[in-house]
C-alpha cells in the first residue's frame, strides 16, 4: 500500500488538511492541538505573504461556516448574563473552533475532489487505526480481568463518547462502500478494503451506542437510494450495503455485551421506590422535558454558561435525583442552543446545519451529505456541539465543503 500518493508536493493546505484528518479519529485530546499548529501555520505563510485572503466564490458556500461564527458571536454576547463565570469561559474557549475554522476557509487554498477523496480515506485509516487499537486493548483487559465489558461502550471506545466514535466509523463505512461503488479498493488493497467492510459494522454494534448503531442504518439507508440510478455494478453495490446492515444488526443481538449495554437500566437507589429504574432512552427524555419546561420560561435564553445550573434547579424541582446528580445536559444540540442563546440562536444553528447539508447536495457530494445528515441527526440526540469530538468533527467538514467548492469556482493556478 503506497501513502506516498495521500501527500501532495504542491499543496500545502491539503497537507494541513490531511493531517487533522489523521488525528480527528485518533485521540480527541491531540485534536485541538493539530488544528492549532494548522491554525498558526496558515497565518505564518499569510504574514509572508505566501497566501492571500480569498473573499471568491458564492457566498451560499460559506453560510454554514458564517452560521458558526454568528453562533460563537452570540456565545461571546451571552457572556453579559452569565452567573456561571468558570463554565462560560470553559465553554467559549473549547468552542473556539467556531471562530478557526471560518478564518482557515480564507486562508486555505482549494481542495480538489481527488483531494477531498483522499482526505476521507486518510480519516478512515485513522479510523481504522482507533479500531484495531481499541479493540486489542479491550481484548487484553478482558483476558486479564474476566470483565467482557471492556469490549463494550465507554471502556471500548475510551477516549471518545461511543456515540462519537459510531459517527465517525459510520462516515468511514461509507467511504468504503463508496470507492467499492465507484470499483476501486480502499487504499488499492482488496484485503484491507473487505476487512474494513466486514470490521466496521461489528464495531459499531460493539459500541453498543443506539444513537450510533441507528444513525448507521441512516446512513446505509442513503447510500442504497443514492444507487438508484447506477446500473453498472448497482447489484455489487447493494449486496454490499446488505451485507453491512446485516452485520449491524445480528452483531447487536448476538454480542452478549452489546445486549446487556443495550436492555440496561438505571436504578436510581437514592429515589427509593418512588422513582423506577430507567434506561438511557427515558433519561433522555428526563432532560428533554426538564429542557423544554426551562426553555418556556427563557425564550430569549439563559446566556452562555447558564443551561447547566437551570437544568440541575429544574431536575431537582421535579425529583429527578440521578439525573441532577449526574449533572446531565439536554441530550439535544437543538434544545442545548435554544436554552443558552435562545430561539434566534436555534434558528441560527438550523440553518448552519440545513445549509451545509443543501450544499453538499447541490454538488453531488455523497459522502459529505452523508457527514451532514449524520451531524443533523445527532444533534437531535446528542449535544453534538458541546463537546470537541463534535464541533471539530462538523467544523472540518464544513471547511471541506467550502474548499471544494471554492476548486469549482476559481481558475487554475490562484491558489
Amino acid at each position: 500500500m503506497n501513502w506516498r500518493r495521500y501527500i501532495s508536493s504542491d499543496s500545502w493546505g491539503y497537507n494541513l488538511l490531511a493531517f487533522v484528518a489523521l488525528v480527528i479519529p485518533l485521540h480527541r485530546r491531540l485534536v485541538p492541538a493539530a488544528v492549532a499548529l494548522a491554525f498558526i501555520f496558515s497565518l505564518y505563510r499569510w504574514v509572508r505573504g505566501k497566501c492571500r485572503p480569498r473573499l471568491k466564490g458564492h457566498l451560499a458556500d460559506a453560510l454554514p461556516l458564517l452560521g458558526l461564527l454568528v453562533l460563537y458571536v452570540m456565545l461571546l454576547a451571552g457572556l453579559a448574563f452569565t452567573s456561571d463565570v468558570w463554565r462560560a469561559n470553559r465553554e467559549v474557549e473549547y468552542k473556539l473552533s467556531f471562530v478557526v475554522f471560518p478564518l482557515l476557509a480564507l486562508l486555505l487554498p482549494p481542495l480538489s475532489r481527488l483531494q477531498l477523496d483522499r482526505l476521507l480515506t486518510i480519516f478512515t485509516t485513522g479510523c481504522g487505526i482507533f479500531l484495531v487499537a481499541s479493540v486489542a486493548t479491550g481484548a487484553c483487559r478482558a483476558m486479564l480481568t474476566g470483565d467482557w465489558r471492556y469490549l463494550s461502550y465507554e471502556d471500548l471506545s475510551a477516549v471518545f463518547h461511543p456515540s462519537y466514535m459510531s459517527a465517525y466509523q459510520t462516515v468511514a463505512l461509507f467511504h468504503v462502500l463508496d470507492l467499492g461503488r465507484r470499483g476501486e479498493w480502499f487504499g488499492g488493497s482488496r484485503k484491507l478494503h473487505v476487512v474494513l467492510l466486514l470490521l466496521i459494522p461489528v464495531y459499531i454494534a460493539m459500541l453498543a451506542s443506539r444513537a450510533g448503531m441507528l444513525g448507521a442504518l441512516i446512513v446505509l439507508g442513503y447510500f442504497a437510494w443514492s444507487m438508484r440510478d447506477q446500473y453498472p455494478g448497482r447489484r455489487r453495490s447493494f449486496m454490499h450495503v446488505l451485507l453491512a446492515a446485516a452485520l449491524l444488526v445480528a452483531s447487536s443481538l448476538a454480542l452478549p455485551v452489546t445486549q446487556k449495554r443495550l436492555t440496561r437500566i438505571t436504578p436510581n437507589p437514592a429515589a427509593g421506590n418512588n422513582e423506577p429504574a430507567r434506561g438511557s432512552s427515558a433519561l433522555r427524555m428526563v432532560a428533554w422535558q426538564s429542557g423544554w419546561s426551562v426553555l418556556a420560561d427563557h425564550p430569549l435564553g439563559l446566556g452562555t454558561g447558564n443551561v447547566q445550573r437551570a437544568l440541575d434547579r429544574e431536575y431537582a424541582r421535579t425529583g429527578e435525583v440521578y439525573a441532577y446528580r449526574r449533572g446531565l445536559n439536554a441530550h439535544c444540540q437543538y434544545l442545548q442552543t435554544a436554552l443558552e442563546l435562545g430561539w434566534f440562536g436555534l434558528s441560527v444553528l438550523v440553518f448552519c446545519l440545513l445549509t451545509f447539508l443543501w450544499r453538499v447536495w447541490r454538488a453531488v457530494q455523497p459522502a459529505l451529505a452523508a457527514i451532514a445528515g449524520l451531524v443533523l441527526f445527532h444533534a437531535l440526540v446528542e449535544s453534538f456541539l458541546e463537546v470537541q469530538a463534535g464541533i471539530i468533527f462538523t467544523a472540518f467538514w464544513m471547511l471541506c465543503a467550502y474548499l471544494s467548492a471554492q476548486a469549482r469556482v476559481m481558475p487554475a493556478g490562484s491558489a
